[in-house]
């Protein structure tokens, strides 16, 4: 403000402070240099700024469970964590590791992610073990195909696949395994052929002659 009133009349900073100033502020006839810390005061602000945490400011309702004393802990109770899935692991793999193709056992063995946590799009998935893909669903695809007499091209119509627009190209990748197809196409397939999803992806199903 002193730079103000030096420009508007027309004089210098200690001029301007010689005339204007009151105490510690600066008053013409006009106006009034307003400062807050002077002529309110400091207040102190009492308001809670952060949120309470409800695992700490609430009580807590859980409760300890006693197991009897006969008891005893095999450490596979149905919970979620790494060691209960030890056993589906072993069950899937065959006892065969995944890195080096050796047979293991549940003392010699570790299991852990290939693929990375940080790659699932929710952390939850990561600790359901992936199945092993059908290795028949490649060759009922091309099936159903010639069942109905279709051409690669010719099959594209009828599956009215609407989520993403196919190509004969991409129905060649499916019939050869190059890509997996979406579970939206294996449903448009089972309802062109009249069979349930169930036989496309379980090995042990096959298709009946006449679908």
């Amino acid at each position: 403000m002193a730079h103000w009133l030096g420009r508007k009349y027309r004089c210098s900073i200690p001029t301007v402070f010689t005339r204007y100033r009151q105490g510690t502020t600066l008053v013409t006839n006009e106006v009034r240099l307003f400062m807050p810390v002077a002529d309110i005061g400091t207040q102190t602000y009492k308001a809670r700024v952060f949120k309470p945490n409800p695992y700490t400011s609430q009580p807590c309702a859980l409760e300890r469970v006693q197991l009897e004393d006969e008891y005893y802990s095999t450490g596979y109770e149905d919970r979620p964590g790494m060691m209960d899935l030890r056993p589906l692991v072993f069950e899937r793999d065959k006892h065969v590791c995944q890195m080096c193709g050796n047979a293991v056992t549940y003392h010699t063995a570790e299991i852990d992610h290939i693929k990375p946590v940080r790659r699932f799009k929710r952390p939850i998935e990561a600790l359901i073990p992936k199945r092993p893909a059908p290795k028949e669903v490649v060759r009922k695809l091309t099936q159903i195909r010639k069942n109905l007499g279709l051409s690669q091209t010719g099959i594209v119509k009828p599956l009215k696949h609407k989520s993403s627009p196919l190509r004969a190209s991409q129905i060649s990748n499916f019939e050869q395994g190059k890509r997996e197809p979406p579970l939206m196409l294996l449903l448009a397939y089972a309802r062109l052929a009249g069979i349930s999803t169930d036989v496309l992806i379980d090995d042990n199903l096959d298709i009946v002659k006449g679908h």
